[in-house]
């Protein structure tokens, strides 16, 4: 006699098996035990044809569901010597995925600052990356980061890489974990999320990817091919030695400019999120500072308690900004952003100020070099 274990998608189920049990009354317990778990997104029945056999039939249509991982055992002790064999079949036959089209429509006008997705084909990846991109653009300004994960084999996310070139998205691979994409992809955002929204600037590696089952030893990628995939606009993960997963670096699949040239510019998550930051502080210095002023040129003899700006005060304005980004860890070289900056009236638009700032942001500590000169 003995329990038998099997994952599907991460998810742990258990079916005892008898002593002198047939073929058949495993096929069927394994069946059973499956069906018994509502949350699986499967369902089983047992083969009509060879009873030996158990077909999985996804509850719900889709690509995403080929790739879902199922094996028997993960943890020490999950496969008892029984004698007993089973073989594996991968899940084949899912087709389309829902469009995002709508959905991103739907969104209006609300500034969504972190997304989950959970769908990595090309039609949707366009439509998310033409969104988010938009949202960027000086006319919105309700930017946003698009986390999501793929579990496609080394070759697979070298190509997925190679076809993006967009900063508000990143992706994590999932290779060879039985955590299903989907919910790599919805812990990756929950565990950036939490971060960035403390401190934007600080980096995400060694984070820990809760709810993530680290891949066997044999299926996680070495170094020299996760290093690759950075090479190829995808993040990367280890696992510490207790089995969690850890990300190591995260990056945007921002790759190279307009004239197709490589560029860094866009490289790591935390450069757009502590853009989105600044942008948005600035928004809120000037909102909460000149509400309902009256912009003149500097010189204007105006009367003491005028609600009056010129771009004198606004210069000195972004300036005591910049220190506070500074005290905040966002920036560095204040003064030199000092000496950059820009205020003046527009030529056409005299109820406008245009700003030229720019801020030095403050960089990841992500490698250390030393020269061990010994003497014996």
């Amino acid at each position: 006699a003995s329990t038998r274990t099997v994952w599907i998608g991460g998810q742990r189920v258990q079916f005892s098996v008898a002593i002198g049990a047939t073929v058949a009354q495993v096929a069927e317990g394994l069946a059973a035990a499956i069906n018994a778990n509502l949350d699986l997104v499967f369902t089983a029945a047992v083969d009509g044809v060879t009873a030996s056999k158990v077909n999985l039939t996804a509850r719900h249509k889709g690509t995403a569901w080929n790739g879902l991982d199922i094996r028997m055992g993960y943890y020490q002790g999950d496969v008892p010597d029984d004698g007993l064999t089973f073989t594996i079949t991968p899940f084949t036959g899912g087709a389309g995925n829902p469009d995002l089209v709508a959905g991103m429509t739907a969104l209006g006008d609300a500034q969504y600052h972190h997304v989950a997705n959970p769908y990595t084909d090309g039609a949707n990846l366009a439509a998310v990356v033409a969104e988010f991109t938009d949202r960027w653009s000086a006319g919105q300004q309700i930017e946003g980061q698009v986390w999501t994960a793929h579990a496609g084999d080394h070759a697979a996310l070298t190509t997925l890489g190679n076809s993006l070139n967009a900063f508000p998205l990143s992706i994590m691979p999932t290779y060879g974990s039985p955590t299903p994409a989907y919910e790599v992809a919805a812990i990756y955002c929950a565990v950036a999320a939490s971060s960035i929204d403390i401190d934007p600037a600080r980096p995400l590696q060694t984070l820990t990817l809760k709810g993530m089952m680290a891949p066997a030893e044999k299926d996680r990628f070495d170094k020299l091919e996760r290093n690759l995939l950075l090479w190829d606009g995808i993040s990367t993960f280890t696992v510490t030695s207790s089995g969690l997963c850890q990300i190591e670096r995260a990056i945007t699949t921002y790759q190279v400019n307009d004239w197709g040239l490589n560029d860094q510019s866009y490289l790591d998550v935390e450069t757009p999120a502590t853009l989105s930051v600044l942008r948005r502080t600035w928004r809120a210095r000037q909102a909460q500072k000149f509400p309902r002023h009256k912009l003149a040129d500097d010189g204007t003899n105006f009367g003491v308690g005028q609600a009056i700006v010129t771009p004198s005060i606004l210069k000195a304005e972004n300036i005591a900004l910049a220190r506070d980004w500074e005290q905040r860890g966002w920036v560095e070289n204040v003064d030199a952003f000092k000496a950059a900056l820009v205020v003046e009236r527009n030529a056409d638009d005299r109820c406008r100020a245009d700003h030229l700032l720019q801020p030095d942001l403050v960089n990841q500590y992500r490698k250390g070099a030393a020269l061990i000169q010994f003497i014996v």
